[in-house]
């Protein structure tokens, strides 16, 4: 289906003619043919739109092979639901320009689909990430950056990733989601450190339940967190539906660029108060901040008066 604009919208899907009773190995065969001759026709233009649902199929190099033809033709959404228990993902995929819709989706009655994943994923024009029902293994580093500049939503499922070691940088976020059910989404649930490079206007609520990060023990926030609005809640207790067992292993915490908000003061609070094993916590001053003595000396005395009894160190500079 071709789109006003020269785009062409492509949708495949493997379990449309299958059928128990006829030659299952032949259907898959007709499908794949019919696959490569869509995607090698040479007047093909720009592919706006991509779904792939390979239920039967797992032809892992034929897949790479579509999704990889998908992306030199400037895809802007893709759509995958892959049957391959170790399903290999082109690495152009992972740092695509043109990409802006991301929905990848496993077997919902299964553990999910194991997909290897680099250490950086840089998706400059991403607004929208949809995961369900999978698992990420990252490289031996075990450290993952995630840099989507313009994302507005980020949805996760019953999603899994080993990375022990996370880097966000999502400065236009405004939806934030997570299964209705938190025990069972166990995504970044082997994170130790937690990097929020650019925040967007999200809630540390919104934070910790996306990523459920029982065992993180340092979380930093590299450009403050002065945008988000959680601090204008009036009811006192809108942190309160954060488990503790979140923050079990919480140690320490560093907030960078710190402006004195409402918002960071709000955040410091809680954690202050619901980290278990709070060590300490680290301060660092904006420049606008560090300019203003008055302002400084009235944000300290804020700091210490929400300094709770298992922080044994608060440092401000």
């Amino acid at each position: 289906m071709e789109t006003p604009l020269g785009f062409t919208n492509l949708d495949f899907d493997d379990t449309l003619k299958h059928s128990k009773s006829s030659n299952s190995e032949r259907d898959i065969n007709n499908f794949m043919n019919f696959v490569d001759r869509v995607l090698h026709l040479h007047d093909l233009p720009n592919i706006h739109k991509f779904s792939l649902k390979c239920l039967y199929t797992d032809d892992e190099s034929r897949i790479n092979a579509w999704i990889s033809t998908a992306l030199k033709r400037k895809v802007q959404d893709i759509f995958l639901d892959l049957k391959p228990a170790f399903p290999v993902l082109p690495i152009s995929f992972f740092t695509c320009e043109t990409l802006k819709t991301v929905e990848i989706a496993g077997v919902k009655l299964t553990d999910g689909y194991l997909y290897k994943i680099p250490n950086l994923i840089r998706w400059s024009s991403l607004k929208v990430l949809h995961l369900d029902s999978l698992k990420f293994i990252c490289d031996t580093s075990n450290h993952l950056s995630l840099y989507c500049p313009v994302l507005e939503k980020f949805t996760v499922l019953k999603a899994v990733c080993n990375a022990r070691e996370l880097t966000l940088s999502l400065s236009s976020i405004a939806v934030i989601s997570h299964s209705d059910h938190l025990d069972h989404m166990r995504a970044f649930s082997s994170l130790i450190i937690l990097k929020v490079a650019q925040s967007g206007n999200w809630t540390i609520v919104q934070l910790l339940q996306m990523f459920h990060l029982p065992n993180v023990e340092l979380l930093l926030f590299q450009n403050g967190f002065s945008r988000c609005g959680f601090a204008e809640r009036e009811d006192g207790g809108a942190l309160d539906v954060i488990p503790q067992r979140n923050l079990l292993c919480l140690e320490s915490v560093k907030l960078e660029h710190f402006l004195g908000s409402a918002n960071e003061l709000y955040l410091v609070n809680f954690l202050l108060k619901n980290a278990v094993a709070f060590g300490k916590m680290t301060v660092i001053s904006s420049l606008k901040l560090s300019e203003d003595p008055k302002k400084q000396l009235e944000v300290t005395k804020k700091l210490l008066l929400h300094r709770g009894s298992s922080c044994s160190e608060i440092e401000f500079s």
